[in-house]
């Protein structure tokens, strides 16, 4: 046995202007925000490339062999962590400059 409910609902439409500077405050952010994520992945790389290797030359043995793999760890670790978070900075920046783009085609098709 199936009811058929009758849904009453009331819509509001709220009113919503177009404002650029939004979007101008957005692309500023996620310009900010590509900028930091290259710097942080470094870190991480670090970290975890420091943290790899190092574990790795403790258990072959010498302190000698250790230091060399921590210092060959931390360069691989920055190095492949920059290369990943240019690679996502640069989505951000693209998704800022699509942002811009919408300003600006906006401002090319309104009337005055």
């Amino acid at each position: 046995m199936s009811k058929d409910y009758k849904m009453d609902i009331e819509v509001k439409e709220a009113r919503v202007d177009y404002n650029p500077d939004i979007i101008q405050v957005f692309a500023q952010k996620l310009y900010s925000k590509a900028d930091s994520i290259e710097a942080l992945y470094a870190i991480i790389g670090l970290v975890v490339g420091l943290a790899l290797f190092a574990s790795f030359g403790a258990s072959r043995g010498t302190a000698d062999v250790t230091v060399i793999m921590s210092i060959a760890g931390a360069i691989l670790g920055v190095y492949i962590g920059k290369q990943i978070g240019i690679s996502r900075s640069i989505q951000y920046r693209i998704e800022a400059q699509k942002a811009l783009c919408f300003v600006q085609i906006e401002k090319n098709t309104r009337p005055n």
